[in-house]
């Protein structure tokens, strides 16, 4: 949920307020493959975490001549501490399906050794985000974004990790061919276009995870109004190392990927009362 107040002519700032809510289920396991009568050790993890988050921000914009308007933004991610559990399962895994032995008895695959639900908080570090965009002639849109984490000391349920500084940079354009026109629905469609550099928070091997992308798209505007569909693909690699001979010769991470997108943008006049003369 969010609101946004403008105190002064092209001054504003605003604020978001999340609740986040849900549960993360992992486990670790070793199998024998070639062994299929020994058991096996497995460790399920459920965490669970509810609590509020916070978002700052303010953005400042003009009009340079006729043509040219300039954005400027700025947004503070407050740090926060979620409330979290875990409930932690390790037990005994043996191949096969359950057998029934009698009315009394049954033959599980899995042997409980320990249970456990530990309490405690996941920290969620603050967050700063710089943005500029550029707008020519109500047709060409630049746009250019920067923001940063710190989770060098960021902890899951009191328990450090392998995370350190991370950041991004992420530019793109739009293009709209004719917006005042009054027929021709080719000039009403918007062509995107993007590309974005990453560090992420997460270390493998003391390496960081880094990882860079292109997207392209267009908003394929809806008769009668403002609100479009669009489509959109990205396309990415992400690794320890960038390049497959230094992944390869450290044994570590790489994947390229590609993403296809579809969604809905929807306007909607409000609040505006029907008057009839």
């Amino acid at each position: 949920m969010g609101t946004a107040f403008e105190f002064f002519e092209s001054f504003s700032v605003g604020a978001n307020v999340k609740y986040l809510f849900g549960n993360i289920q992992y486990q670790r396991s070793l199998r024998f493959p070639f062994e299929e009568s020994y058991s096996a050790p497995k460790i399920e993890n459920n965490i669970i975490l509810k609590d509020f988050m916070f978002e700052f921000g303010t953005q400042f914009y003009k009009d340079i001549g006729d043509k040219f308007e300039l954005t400027l933004g700025a947004t503070y991610g407050k740090s926060s501490s979620l409330s979290a559990e875990n409930i932690l399962i390790k037990m005994n895994f043996f191949q096969g399906a359950p057998v029934v032995l009698n009315d009394s008895t049954d033959l599980t695959t899995n042997f409980i050794l320990a249970q456990d639900t530990i309490r405690g908080t996941i920290d969620i570090p603050a967050t700063i985000g710089l943005g500029l965009s550029i707008k020519y002639n109500n047709r060409l849109l630049l746009g250019f974004d920067y923001t940063r984490q710190d989770w060098s000391d960021a902890t899951i349920l009191d328990q450090s990790g392998v995370f350190t500084k991370s950041s991004s940079y992420r530019a793109g354009l739009e293009y709209m061919p004719n917006p005042d026109a009054l027929r021709g629905y080719l000039n009403w469609i918007k062509y995107r276009a993007g590309a974005y550099y990453s560090n992420s928070y997460l270390k493998l091997n003391e390496k960081q995870l880094k990882y860079y992308g292109i997207s392209f798209g267009a908003g394929l505007p809806l008769r009668g109004g403002r609100s479009s569909f669009n489509i959109t693909c990205d396309m990415g690699r992400r690794g320890t190392e960038l390049n497959r001979e230094a992944t390869l010769k450290d044994n570590l991470v790489l994947e390229n990927y590609m993403f296809i997108s579809f969604s809905v943008t929807l306007h909607d006049i409000w609040f505006f009362k029907t008057k009839f003369d």
